[in-house]
Parts: structure tokens; sequence; C-alpha cells
């Protein structure tokens, strides 16, 4: 996988407690404007679309409270 096939430019990062959340446009060969990162530890983590990135946010709101 090359730069060129799987880019992306970060808008906007958080990072909070280990954890860095980024919105992000791709840049390669489908360029598309849906992608939030959720990672932790600099290392791990995965892309989610935008509806799933508020679902998982929805389930850390409903268990804390």
């Amino acid at each position: 996988m090359s730069k060129e096939e799987h880019g992306y430019v970060e808008h906007q990062t958080f990072e909070v407690e280990g954890f860095r959340v980024s919105d992000a446009t791709a840049t390669g060969l489908r360029p598309h404007d849906d992608l939030v990162w959720v990672g932790y530890g600099g290392t791990e983590g995965r892309w989610l679309s935008p509806e799933s990135a508020l679902e998982l946010a929805r389930g850390i709101v409903t268990v804390v409270n």
C-alpha cells in the first residue's frame, strides 16, 4: 500500500487520556471526506464513518451515565 493509494489529511485532532480522535479527508485513489480516526497509544486504532463514531460516542455517554 502506497501513501498515494491510502493517504489522508487531518483537519482536527483531539487527544484525551491517551486516546486520539481525528477528522480527516482521504487523498488516495477514492478521495472522500468521511473518515474519523479513533486510536489509543499512538499505534492502535481504526477508521470509522461519522455515523459509527457518533454511535461509539453515544455508547460511551450511556455507559458513563
